[in-house]
């Protein structure tokens, strides 16, 4: 009993080890964000509102998006996690004259109340690492609900 009790108090005071951040989880993400992203092309700035749900099934809806000033929105659909980073597909449903329809988003949490947002080209595939020439669009958005 004694080496019981010297045993629970050896675990109890041992220094506890930090362990450095894992892959997103659909938890750091979920949620409603809105913010301003800016066109790379234009330096156009456009208000974009999303919603994240907490079921990221690659091929599944994850969540929603819309772009109130252009009049452009539709499904998010999960895709994969690359280290800290969701990949969704933008699957536009409404305004697809005005915005491009099938686009792959980055989306990488900051703090807790961020969301790093970037668009890339329709040609960039998963196969290809995107590059800074690849980028439509970037902004942060904040955490709304």
């Amino acid at each position: 009993m004694r080496a019981l009790a010297l045993l629970a108090l050896a675990l109890l005071s041992a220094p506890t080890l930090a362990t450095a951040p894992g892959p997103m989880t659909p938890g750091d993400a979920t949620g409603t964000w809105r913010g301003f992203i800016t066109r790379q092309d234009t330096g156009t700035r456009h208000v974009v509102t999303l919603t994240l749900k907490d079921n990221a099934v690659p091929g599944k809806v994850i969540g929603g998006i819309d772009y109130p000033g252009l009049g452009c929105g539709g499904q998010l659909i999960a895709v994969t996690t690359q280290d800290r980073t969701l990949v969704v597909r933008e699957k536009l449903r409404y305004g697809l004259d005005r915005c491009a329809p099938d686009t792959l988003l980055y989306l990488t949490p900051g703090d807790p109340n961020t969301l790093d947002y970037a668009v890339y080209t329709p040609r960039t595939t998963l196969k290809d690492a995107p590059t800074e020439a690849d980028i439509n669009g970037r902004g942060v958005l904040k955490r709304a609900r």
